[in-house]
């Protein structure tokens, strides 16, 4: 095809047209060439590193990706975009050399699905962005709160945990602020006492 070029004086580079169909087999004698393809009606290249055509998408207003990624088994989800059923991409940067990776739910964010433990959260807010609960810590902190769901008609439950075998709970007031406990209940108040909570009530309290 040059020599048409030559013959007729065309300034042009002149690419030969073909459909993807009619791909020329990958070879190394292929790589990096360039063709019009006939069905997209876009130039490609052939990507030695990718071992897949790659498209050019056309300029001015075409709405598109400049370059059209096509999926390789062969290439981690952090390379492989057209494999990767979800996630967040991110960039590892060591010595100044960038490389793509898939971020980690509970490491690099948290999102939905997470098991485990949020690392160091100031609180919880609502939907206007006010406080609804914050967390305070200790440096040397061991002991902690335990909250449980469960199943009717047992009570979801608020324990002390940590390593001692004696662990109370403390609750705290601000300045004048009394302890309300509201209920329904006509016997609102039940003291269980023993090692296992073994014994009954001593007390009912009506209000």
């Amino acid at each position: 095809m040059g020599g048409d070029n030559v013959l007729f004086n065309n300034p042009w580079t002149f690419l030969a047209p073909g459909t993807t169909a009619g791909r020329p087999t990958p070879a190394p004698a292929m790589y990096y060439r360039l063709r019009f393809n006939l069905d997209d009606q876009l130039y490609e290249y052939y990507d030695a590193v990718a071992m897949a055509w790659t498209k050019i998408q056309e300029s001015l207003f075409t709405a598109g990706p400049l370059i059209i990624y096509e999926a390789d088994a062969a290439f981690p989800d952090a390379f492989n975009l057209g494999g990767l059923a979800s996630g967040i991409l991110k960039q590892n940067v060591l010595a100044g050399v960038s490389t793509p990776d898939i971020a980690v739910n509970g490491v690099d964010y948290y999102g939905p699905g997470f098991t485990g433990y949020f690392q160091s959260p100031a609180g919880v807010k609502d939907v206007n962005g006010n406080n609804v609960v914050t967390f305070s810590s200790s440096a040397s902190a061991v002991n902690y709160l335990d909250i449980m769901n469960e199943g009717a008609p047992t009570s979801p439950r608020l324990s002390a945990g940590g390593p001692a075998a004696d662990i109370g709970i403390d609750y705290y007031t601000k300045g004048a602020g009394a302890h309300i406990f509201a209920t329904t209940s006509i016997l609102p108040f039940s003291i269980f006492s023993g090692t296992a909570y073994q014994r009954l009530p001593w007390e009912e309290v009506m209000y």
